[in-house]
C-alpha cells in the first residue's frame, strides 16, 4: 500500500506527533517535490534536518552538523526540546548522544570558518548565493547540495528567485554557548515568497506552519482534532475562501490575483497566511494590526 504524504499544519511539536516517525521530509526532499508539486512552493515547512552546533574537540573551531531525521535529537525528545528552547533559546542534547550523532556516517559536518558567512546580528549569520552560480568553494558547495540539492536551483532561478540564503548561528555565538557541549536548533524552509531561504537556527517552533510526512492512522495512534499551543488558545482550520473574504478590503485590486495565487487551496496555516501578506508587501503598514487581528480570529473560533 502506498502511503501518501500530507502537509500537516501546526507548530513543530504538535504537527510532528501527527506523522509516522521516519516519514518527515528534509529540505532537499521538499525542494525536489516542489519541481512537480507547485502547491508546495506557496508553503513554508519545518524540515527533518537536524542542526547541531559544536566546537571541534581539537581546534575549538565552530562547526555545524546536519543530521537526518533518524539522528535528529531535537525531534527524538520533542517535548523536552520545546521546553528548553523556550527557556534558553537552545536545546542541549545529552553529551554522549550528541557526539554519537555528530560522528554518524550519515551526518554532514561543515566548518563554519570556510563558509564565508555574513554577520546579521549577535546571534545569526547567513550564507547567500546566486541561484545560477556554481562559483562556490568545496564547503559551500557541499552545504548547498545537502540543503537544496543543486538540481533544484534552476527551479528557483526560473521562479525569478535570483538569490537565496542559509541562515546559521554566528561562530561567536557558538563559541559562547557551546563551551559545555553541542547545542541544537530546529530547521525551517521558507516558501517562494521568502526566496525559499533555509533557517538552520529555528527556535521559535511554536510558529504555526507545516511538516510534510505520512499521517499517523487511527489504528496507529489517536490524533487530536485540533492543535493546542502551550498556554495559548486552540487553533482551528481556516479555508482559503474565508481568508480571501477577510483579506479583500486590505489588498489593492492590482495585487489581488497575485495574493490569491499564493494562498494554498488546502489547509492554509496561520503562519503562512501572514507571511504571504507581509513578506509579499500586500498589506500597507498602517493596516497590518487590524488585518492581523481579523486573520487570527479565523483560527480562534
Amino acid at each position: 500500500m502506498v502511503e501518501l504524504l500530507e502537509n500537516i499544519a501546526g507548530n513543530l511539536r504538535d504537527a510532528y506527533k501527527q506523522i509516522k516517525p521516519g516519514t518527515m521530509l528534509s529540505a532537499s526532499e521538499i525542494m525536489t517535490e516542489r519541481q512537480t508539486n507547485k502547491e508546495l512552493r506557496n508553503l513554508s515547512f519545518y524540515t527533518s534536518d537536524g542542526m547541531i552546533y559544536y566546537l571541534d574537540q581539537e581546534t575549538n573551531a565552530p562547526w555545524l552538523a546536519v543530521t537526518d531525521e533518524k539522528h535528529n535529537l531535537l525531534l527524538q525528545n520533542i517535548d523536552g526540546a520545546v521546553e528548553q528552547l523556550a527557556k534558553t533559546g537552545n536545546y542541549h542534547p545529552a553529551h554522549d548522544e550528541a557526539w554519537r550523532v555528530i560522528s554518524s556516517p550519515t551526518t554532514n559536518r561543515f566548518n563554519l570558518s570556510k563558509l564565508q558567512l555574513t554577520r546579521y546580528n549577535e546571534e545569526t549569520s547567513y550564507f547567500e548565493f546566486p541561484t545560477d552560480s556554481y562559483l562556490l568553494n568545496i564547503e559551500q558547495y557541499d552545504l548547498v547540495e545537502r540543503i537544496y540539492g543543486f538540481r533544484n536551483l534552476k527551479m528557483l532561478k526560473d521562479a525569478l528567485i535570483n538569490e537565496t540564503k542559509i541562515k546559521i548561528l554566528n561562530p561567536e555565538y557558538i563559541q559562547k554557548h557551546a563551551q559545555n557541549g553541542p547545542i541544537a536548533r530546529a530547521s525551517w524552509l521558507c516558501n517562494f515568497i521568502a526566496n525559499s531561504d533555509f533557517y538552520a537556527i529555528a527556535r521559535f517552533i511554536h510558529y504555526h506552519s507545516h511538516v510534510r510526512g505520512v499521517r499517523v492512522s487511527e489504528s496507529d495512534e489517536e490524533v487530536p482534532d485540533t492543535l493546542r499551543e502551550g498556554g495559548q488558545s486552540i487553533l482551528y482550520p481556516a479555508t482559503k475562501e474565508q481568508i480571501l473574504t477577510v483579506a479583500q478590503p486590505y489588498i489593492s485590486g492590482r495585487d489581488w490575483n497575485d495574493f490569491e495565487s499564493h494562498i494554498p487551496e488546502k489547509a492554509p496555516a496561520l503562519g503562512d497566511t501572514l507571511r504571504v501578506a507581509y513578506e509579499g508587501k500586500f498589506i500597507s503598514p498602517h493596516s497590518q494590526p487590524e488585518f492581523d487581528q481579523k486573520i487570527r480570529a479565523l483560527y480562534q473560533k
